[in-house]
């Protein structure tokens, strides 16, 4: 157990506006052993408002993303979705684009096969989005890393910094993704429990993460959960890094700050 009174947890990638109660968040901020602060990822457009009205509240403790996460690239979308899009981008100018991405292995509920195609179209437009606005994006990328890398690297621009959340490739892929060139100085990469615990790999792949562009994330919906599995990520980072977890925690934390500040 952690009774550090000034350990820093920057949750990089949550959704935990998503389950329980916004007082939840609150009570999580005023933690008596840790301040945290939060990155909020959307999901679909029914997500955004409420990840804007929080922001707005706590300014000093949430960073704002909004996205359409590939899970539902299916669904029908209004018309202006992108104009909405760009217009909270610049309501909240702290904010950034998530959650976006690919994946090769989701079949959503009542379909037959993986929305693939549709999943690239709606990554694409929000990549140009994200770079046309000069905003961080983070990226979900499950079975599609092959795919993704070569839709990074063939383009012409991208956003200023790129976050591999829950981060499932292996060291070569790692490696591939931070000597991309133009671009690969871009690339920050999260870990958490909920996703990448379950590989036996995780540690290897943590400890070849540039000690400045790792970041630590709960990937969780329900804020009661999350200090506890930010605390057992950290401890993961820490021993795979050969760090104290006050420096994993100072180290993510700047890298966060450095990650989302980026324009």
């Amino acid at each position: 157990r952690v009774s550090e009174p000034s350990l820093k947890l920057w949750d990089a990638h949550n959704h935990l506006h998503l389950t329980g109660h916004p007082s939840d968040l609150v009570d999580l901020f005023h933690h008596e052993e840790s301040e945290v602060r939060l990155s909020l990822m959307g999901t679909r457009v029914s997500d955004w408002h409420a990840i804007s009205d929080l922001s707005t509240r706590h300014p000093s403790k949430l960073v704002p993303s909004f996205g359409l996460h590939p899970w539902w690239a299916h669904e029908r979308v209004e018309e202006d979705w992108k104009e909405r899009l760009k217009s909270l981008l610049r309501l909240h100018p702290t904010a950034c684009v998530g959650e976006i991405g690919l994946d090769g292995q989701w079949i959503p509920p009542g379909l037959d096969s993986v929305q693939y195609d549709k999943q690239k179209e709606l990554f694409r437009a929000q990549l140009e989005i994200a770079t046309e606005i000069s905003r961080p994006v983070s990226l979900h990328c499950v079975k599609a890393y092959g795919d993704m890398f070569d839709m990074l690297r063939l383009s012409d621009q991208l956003p200023p910094a790129i976050y591999m959340h829950s981060f499932g490739g292996k060291v070569g892929m790692l490696n591939s993704f931070v000597k991309m060139k133009r671009f690969g100085e871009r690339f920050f990469f999260g870990f958490s429990c909920f996703a990448n615990l379950r590989s036996p790999k995780t540690s290897q792949v943590i400890a070849s993460v540039p000690d400045d562009k790792l970041l630590l994330e709960s990937d969780l919906e329900d804020a009661k959960q999350a200090r506890g599995a930010l605390l057992e990520m950290l401890r993961v980072i820490a021993d795979a890094k050969g760090w104290t977890m006050e420096f994993a925690a100072k180290k993510t934390w700047e890298n966060a700050e450095s990650f989302y500040s980026r324009r």
